[in-house]
């Protein structure tokens, strides 16, 4: 059989479990004189741990190969499968830095491949990538999977012709995860319906993977210092659209982490509505739109604010007047004297909580389930009391709780 990926000057540590697959790609490396090392995790949940533990110690022990074994003796909390993964990981990446090999070998197959992509396909996933990929990152541990193209019956075939010990984990065969029902389904599927599973999986990637080299091709040639027409951004697919917008909003996301695929799409829903002198942006930067292009500008780096300190202050903040006096108005935020000195800021601050007819709630959860777009969310002033609670939000006055309102602030626009 061969493997993928692999170079001969390299040394990798090999994860094994002891079943067929994993036993396969171990004497596969031994037998075309790879250097590697082992790590095996015993999660002690089968009667039947020990039994691969043993099988794994037995052959490393055979041809003299260095094996590392880790034994859990606690229960997971919460989702069993990546509580797992992430011991077996961690435990991988310990020791693929203190004996520093070049990464850790997966024995995933071609059916674990199609497995995934049908699971994609039934959750209405649209991932990076559909399947599994060959080579990815845990961390800084870069993760190979030098089988991938190899079907189980190839692999159960090659231990039978090889008398290549091995494991069966019965638990794979109970129906108590996704993976293991969409296994049980494939199994009533024929060779020619998986392979057709596969050529879909494989021009779904190619797909990804030309409209990632257009946006790259793009954007090379496009900056948004010096502004991007819009009509040549929407000149293209769908697809590339929303690939250009994302990698737009990722590359000057700042601290912000990475954006759901909701906040793409705003940002794409206004590219198509938005006319010139519209800004679209978070706290990190804002996008302007002028003479048909997006321009970035740096976002909202300060915090600006104005102080009611008694009932008779007043004082304008991002186009809005705040007024104790004026009858009326667009907004009525009621206050009570305790709450002076106020402050009406924007944007809000982080971790800031309002104050609301049950409890309290965060002002950042306020706004998701309020549906506000998170480009607008920076822009919307809050009115915080003395003691550090939001007690208004302009627009969302009738939520804040007041127990004995004596003064009314009125907003102007």
């Amino acid at each position: 059989m061969n493997l993928k990926f692999l170079q001969p000057n390299e040394t990798y540590l090999v994860g094994v479990s002891g079943g067929p697959d994993s036993m396969a790609l171990l004497h596969i490396l031994v037998t075309q004189h790879y250097s590697c090392q082992v790590a095996h995790v015993n999660y002690n949940l089968r009667n039947t741990s020990l039994r691969d533990q043993r099988i794994v110690e037995d052959f490393c022990n055979q041809y003299d190969i260095p094996v590392y074994i880790k034994s859990i003796d606690m229960k997971p909390n919460a989702n069993l499968q990546a509580w797992a993964r992430q011991i077996r990981y961690d435990f991988f990446n310990e020791i693929v830095t203190t004996n520093h090999l070049d990464a850790v070998l997966i024995a995933h197959q071609k059916d674990d491949d199609i497995e995934t992509f049908y699971m994609q396909k039934i959750q209405n996933k649209t991932p990076e990538y559909f399947g599994i990929k060959p080579i990815n990152y845990y961390q800084s541990l870069r993760v190979i999977r030098p089988i991938i193209h190899i079907t189980r019956d190839e692999i159960v075939e090659y231990c039978r012709l090889n008398h290549v010990p091995y494991g069966i984990d019965e638990t794979n065969l109970k129906p108590h995860y996704l993976r293991n029902r969409v296994r049980m389904e494939l199994l009533s599927h024929s060779v020619e319906d998986k392979e057709d599973l596969y050529k879909e999986m494989k021009y779904l990637n190619e797909k990804i993977d030309e409209v990632r080299s257009i946006s790259e091709d793009f954007l090379m040639n496009n900056s948004l210092k010096n502004g991007i027409k819009i009509d040549d951004i929407l000149s293209h697919s769908e697809a590339v659209v929303f690939e250009i917008s994302s990698r737009i909003l990722h590359a000057n996301k700042g601290k912000c982490g990475y954006f759901r695929r909701s906040t793409i799409e705003q940002f794409v829903a206004w590219l198509h509505t938005s006319i010139d002198g519209d800004q679209w942006g978070i706290r990190q930067f804002i996008i302007i739109r002028a003479n048909g292009r997006i321009i970035l500008r740096d976002g909202i780096k300060m915090t600006d604010f104005i102080m009611l300190d008694t009932p008779n202050s007043s004082g304008t903040l991002a186009n809005y007047l705040f007024s104790l006096s004026e009858p009326k108005g667009l907004y009525y935020i009621p206050l009570e004297d305790s709450d002076f000195p106020i402050k009406v800021v924007i944007p809000y601050p982080r971790g800031s909580k309002i104050a609301l007819n049950k409890g309290h709630q965060k002002v950042s959860r306020f706004f998701i389930n309020h549906k506000v777009p998170a480009h607008l969310r920076e822009s919307i002033p809050v009115i915080i009391n003395n003691r550090g609670l939001v007690i208004g939000i302009v627009g969302f006055y009738t939520q804040v709780r007041r127990k004995h309102m004596q003064h009314t602030l009125t907003v102007i626009k």
